[in-house]
């Protein structure tokens, strides 16, 4: 009897063994898949977390500020520098201070001057700020405070935490100039100073920044004030030009169709603005950024003439 002869089958040919290939095959692509979804949430995690340590740090920063319990106890000015005093004290409170922002605004513009030094807990320090340290404002109408903090390594400014307000205007302006009349040069007759004894002087072109002569109209009230003060002297007083302390000083601006600024206050936040013609006509511009006079019927614009004191 003859035997049959067994056929062999290869084990990789095995309907099992395919069976199985294609179960693992599922599986490694399964691991692959997890292994790049695994690597792309800490890829974005990374990305995510640096984001939110950032934004972490501004946020505590800015809740430290809140909670660092700083109050103005006092703000005055001294009429004769016009030097601002702010005492600040600081209450009970966590929080890494190393200095302040003290913001000074006249109502439309605001200037924030920054103090450093650290204000321990139920610590008072007096800072100062000088004529010379404000550009922008043409008085100080309010000064606010706000915190300066240390976060990460950085300074970081807060909001403002208290404000102070003026019950009238406070001139920011020194109404006794820095140079004399000879210092200047300006030989023109001075004026006695309206209610003293000190003589004044004013010009318009002479002892200026060139060109020569330096005449300057069409200009608002900080602008004014600045070119005086760049040279040593001052913004004239409205006594100063009705006494004639700048008469007759050039530029034509005494021949009527030039206002001029004065440091002297008048109506709602607003300052005289004098016709060039001694005791003329004279008005209360409260715009403070007007560089055209409405108050006198002149249109060329409203010019710089500074006085000086003896």
């Amino acid at each position: 009897m003859k035997m049959r002869e067994k056929k062999k089958v290869s084990v990789f040919s095995s309907p099992n063994f395919i069976k199985n290939r294609r179960g693992l095959s599922a599986i490694i692509i399964t691991l692959i898949l997890v292994l790049l979804s695994i690597v792309a949430v800490g890829v974005v995690w990374v990305v995510v977390s640096n984001i939110l340590k950032s934004q972490g740090e501004e946020t505590s920063s800015a809740l430290g500020g809140l909670f660092l319990n700083l109050k103005l106890e006092r703000v005055s000015v001294d009429p004769d520098t016009g030097e601002i005093s702010v005492l600040v004290k600081r209450g009970p409170g966590d929080g890494d201070l190393t200095g302040v922002n003290l913001i000074v605004s006249d109502g439309k513009n605001s200037q924030v001057i920054p103090k450093s030094g650290a204000i321990n807990e139920l610590e008072t320090k007096t800072f100062t700020i000088q004529q010379s340290d404000l550009t922008d404002v043409a008085f100080a109408k309010s000064v606010s405070l706000a915190p300066i903090t240390e976060s990460g390594g950085k300074e970081v400014a807060g909001n403002a935490v208290d404000k102070f307000e003026f019950n009238h205007l406070k001139l920011i302006y020194d109404h006794v100039s820095n140079n004399n009349c000879v210092a200047l040069g300006w030989t023109n007759p001075p004026a006695p100073a309206p209610g003293g004894d000190t003589a004044e002087c004013g010009e318009s072109d002479k002892g200026f920044p060139t060109p020569t002569p330096f005449c300057k109209s069409k200009v608002n009230l900080v602008t004014a004030r600045n070119i005086c003060e760049s040279i040593g002297a001052r913004l004239c007083t409205r006594g100063d030009l009705r006494a004639g302390a700048a008469d007759a000083t050039g530029c034509s601006f005494n021949n009527g169709d030039y206002g001029l600024w004065t440091s002297t206050e008048c109506g709602n936040n607003g300052f005289y603005v004098e016709s060039g013609i001694k005791n003329d006509i004279e008005y209360c511009e409260e715009n403070i950024e007007a560089t055209v006079p409405t108050g006198i019927g002149a249109d060329t614009g409203i010019a710089v003439r500074c006085c000086a004191d003896n």
